[in-house]
Parts: C-alpha cells; structure tokens; sequence
C-alpha cells in the first residue's frame, strides 16, 4: 500500500511558513510604499513649483529675451540639486504657461518664448469665471480703462489698424441691411476696440483691453437679447466719430468719444433692461 503525504509533515510545514514569512514581507513592503509613493510625488509637484518660479526669476531679473538659450536638463538638475522629475515637471509647468519652449534631440535645448497674450488672458478668463462676472462689470471695467488705452493707443494705429477699424464699421453697416448674421456684427463692433487695445504700447493695458473684449464675446449671446437696430446704428455713428478722431490724432478728443460712447452703450443696454422687465411684470398683472 502506497502511504498517505501528510501536509502535516516536517518539509510541508516549513514550506508553509516559508510561504507566510514571503507574504508578511510583501504586505511590510508593498503597503508603505504605497503611501511613499503619494509623498513623494507630493514633494516631486512642490520642488517642481519651487524650480519653476526661480526660473521665471531668473528669465526676468536677467532681462532674457525670447530665443535665449537656457541651460540644459542636466545642468538645471544639479543647479537645484534635485532629481529629473522634479526638474521634467518644472520645464512642462513653464512650457504649459508658454514661457519656454523644449527641442527634444541631440542639438534641441530649451529656449526662452514670447508668452502668447493669449495663454494669459485665457489663465485670466477662467479664473474670472468663477467670480460670476457680468455685463455690468465688464462695461464698469471698460469705462475705468478703454479711454486711456485709446488716447495713448491713438498715435500708435498704423495704416493697417485704422484700415481695420474702417472694415469693422463697414461690416456693422452691413450688418443693419442683413448681409451679416446678428452674432456676427455683434463680432465686428467689439473687433473695433480689439484693434485699438492691440495698438496700446502699455503692455498691461493692452492685455487688459483685450480681456475685457474676450470677456464681452463671451456674453454675445446675452448681449444680443437687448440688441435693436436703432442701437446698432447709433454705434456705427460713435465709431466713425472715434475712427475720425483717430485719423486726426487727436488723442484727448478720441479719448472723451471713447468715453461718452463706452456710457451711451451701457445706458442704451440697461434701459432695454427695464423696458424688457417692465413687459414683463404687465403680462404677468
């Protein structure tokens, strides 16, 4: 007869706990590496943060211009005396905010970039929206800044800016016989103060007349609601006083029209306001 194996014996038994030990280990080792794991990544996100601001500090206090070479990742990695993760996550936060641009390769190398206004005003944008911006803040705003960015942007608009703020008037006449769609029109009369903004030499004006008419694109849709056709013609008037006065280079004149047209706008879309609520509130009687 042939015996019964026991998995009680001797052999079997320290295969066993051999087995646990093996496990009792695995659990000691994998669970805090777990939690090690999210810590360090943790402090990888921070050391990044903290490398790529003393870099923007570096590109500004030593007055780089776009196209200046940066030094390389390994020369950066013992620079900060950190590991390649920290200094990889640092150079994709700067490139992400447009500050740098990265050539892979033997011969690629990381420069310094022209930060597009676009990923400025877009970071501007979003943090705006959740500060339930409206109309009335936008033209409050627009009424604080847009004369003076007109009166020192007046001398600046070349041939082909004042061209441009020729072709929206003509568009936004257009417009009022139905050869362009009301979102559109709409489109050209805030392309005629986009152009002005652009024109600004003050940079930080610049960027933000130019929030200011993104942000109003935004609210076409709303905007449209109290649109009439009497409204728009009168601001194709106002425009053609200011791209008069643009022409003349009269700076305070442009300014004062910019001015008086910015509250004439305001007042036309808050009394459509309370026309269209006083409508309202007699068909609700």
């Amino acid at each position: 007869m042939k015996k019964n194996r026991s998995p009680s014996g001797p052999g079997s038994a320290g295969q066993a706990s051999s087995r646990e030990s093996r496990q009792t280990l695995r659990t000691s080792l994998v669970t805090p590496r777990s939690f090690a794991t999210g810590a360090n990544q943790g402090f990888v996100k921070r050391r990044a943060q903290f490398i790529a601001q003393e870099i923007r500090t570096a590109v500004v206090k030593g007055g780089l211009k776009p196209g200046a070479q940066l030094p390389k990742e390994s020369a950066l990695i013992d620079k900060y005396r950190s590991s390649r993760a920290s200094v990889r996550e640092a150079l994709a936060i700067l490139e992400a905010q447009g500050l740098i641009e990265i050539s892979p390769g033997r011969y690629g190398g990381i420069v310094v970039a022209a930060v597009p206004a676009a990923t400025v005003l877009d970071s501007l944008q979003m943090h705006l929206y959740f500060e339930d911006l409206n109309w009335h803040d936008i033209y409050q705003a627009r009424l604080a800044v847009e004369p003076e960015i007109t009166r020192i942007a007046t001398p600046a608009l070349d041939r082909d800016a004042i061209t441009g703020l020729q072709t929206s008037i003509e568009q936004c006449k257009a417009g009022l016989v139905g050869g362009l769609m009301p979102r559109e029109h709409k489109v050209a009369e805030i392309a005629f103060h986009e152009i002005i903004s652009r024109a600004c030499p003050n940079p930080v004006m610049r960027v933000i007349g130019l929030f200011l008419c993104r942000a109003e694109h935004e609210m076409i849709d709303d905007l449209l609601t109290f649109d009439t056709s009497e409204a728009s013609r009168k601001i194709i008037l106002e425009h053609e006083e200011l791209l008069e006065s643009i022409r003349d280079r009269d700076c305070e004149r442009a300014a004062a029209l910019m001015r008086e047209h910015l509250k004439a706008v305001e007042a036309s879309v808050e009394e459509r306001k309370r026309e269209r609520g006083r409508i309202a509130s007699g068909k609700r009687k």
